[in-house]
């Protein structure tokens, strides 16, 4: 089986993030079947009060403290937290939410008490909608484990990981373009579609080629087609 370096670890971990929220918007059933079969905590909280509307069965076993966050909220989250990494986390998450990018994940490091202990651990953040996040935890004891299953449960592609760091540098509105386009959409129905020129269009449609090195739509819908943009 291949080992992945931490940088490539890390990568995947946000492609399977960005998934899994593609999974819960698609079809929810499945998305609740496979978060409690993943050994690593999944949970979906508002945006705005930071409340838990959702948490993984794997989470509540690490400790008492995670059942009092879900029961009491966000305004439980600073009792148990290490105060400079929660108001960083916070402050990253609110600059996240600004930049109303779906189809980009922010991570952050925490620190919070569990089961009396102040345990360091790794979120993604994806925005499902206005309202409401998708939030994926790693532990630093889990990688091993989780390697194992990222193979097992997404097998990995040998562009996957590639594909995702370009898609990445795509600014928020080059990422739409993408979609537009490999759904069909031509320069002059993407521009009616983002009230901007064709001649704009074009620009992008030029910045976006160069960043993910396509010279083709071919090349472009295989690329959505790896990263399950389509």
């Amino acid at each position: 089986m291949k080992k992945f370096s931490e940088k490539e670890f890390f990568t995947q971990n946000e492609h399977f993030s960005f998934r899994l929220r593609n999974l819960y918007l698609e079809n929810k059933v499945q998305f609740y079947q496979l978060a409690d079969y993943l050994p690593n905590p999944i949970y979906i909280n508002k945006i705005e009060s930071c409340d838990h509307i959702y948490f993984s069965d794997s989470f509540f076993s690490y400790g008492k403290e995670i059942e009092n966050l879900f029961e009491f909220g966000g305004k439980y989250l600073p009792s148990i937290s290490e105060p400079f990494l929660l108001e960083k986390a916070k402050k990253k998450a609110r600059e996240f939410q600004k930049t109303n990018d779906h189809n980009s994940i922010c991570n952050f490091l925490q620190c919070v008490s569990l089961n009396n202990t102040m345990t360091h651990y790794l979120t993604n953040k994806a925005l499902i909608d206005n309202e409401i996040s998708l939030n994926t935890t790693l532990f630093p004891d889990q990688m091993g484990v989780l390697s194992k299953l990222f193979n097992s449960i997404v097998p990995e592609h040998k562009n996957c990981m590639l594909f995702w760091q370009r898609f990445q540098s795509l600014t928020k509105q080059e990422k739409v373009i993408l979609q537009l386009v490999v759904n069909g959409a031509n320069n002059k129905q993407v521009g009616e579609h983002l009230f901007i020129s064709k001649h704009t269009v074009i620009t992008h449609r030029k910045n976006i080629y160069k960043k993910l090195d396509a010279t083709s739509l071919a090349d472009l819908i295989k690329f959505s087609m790896v990263l399950e943009l389509l």
